[in-house]
């Protein structure tokens, strides 16, 4: 079976949800390792609203989708973070839909 290019999104999103949601927990333990609590939960429901267009099949415009995450996290994140590649991946194949 060939997986789609929405289902490889999807996919990627929801990997980054719950790698997101992990942090999370991490931060209100006191253990947070990358961003605040605050940016975390900005990017998580970015990432929730693009799951959702995705599953309703309500893309906006190419121009017009969500994309905010990327630079915060080339800019100021480390390099090695796995949460970050995990975000900028469910991103970039969210955009390139």
């Amino acid at each position: 079976m060939m997986i789609t290019k929405m289902q490889s999104a999807l996919d990627a999103v929801e990997a980054a949800l719950a790698a997101i949601g992990a942090e999370i927990s991490e931060h209100v333990a006191g253990r947070g390792t990358v961003g605040s609590q605050q940016q975390l939960k900005t990017f998580r429901a970015n990432l929730e609203a693009m799951r959702d267009q995705i599953m309703s099949g309500t893309m906006p415009p190419p121009g017009q989708r969500l994309a905010s995450m990327g630079r915060p996290i080339t800019d100021s994140w480390p390099f090695d973070s796995r949460l970050g590649g995990a975000l900028l991946k469910a991103e970039q194949l969210y955009l390139k839909l």
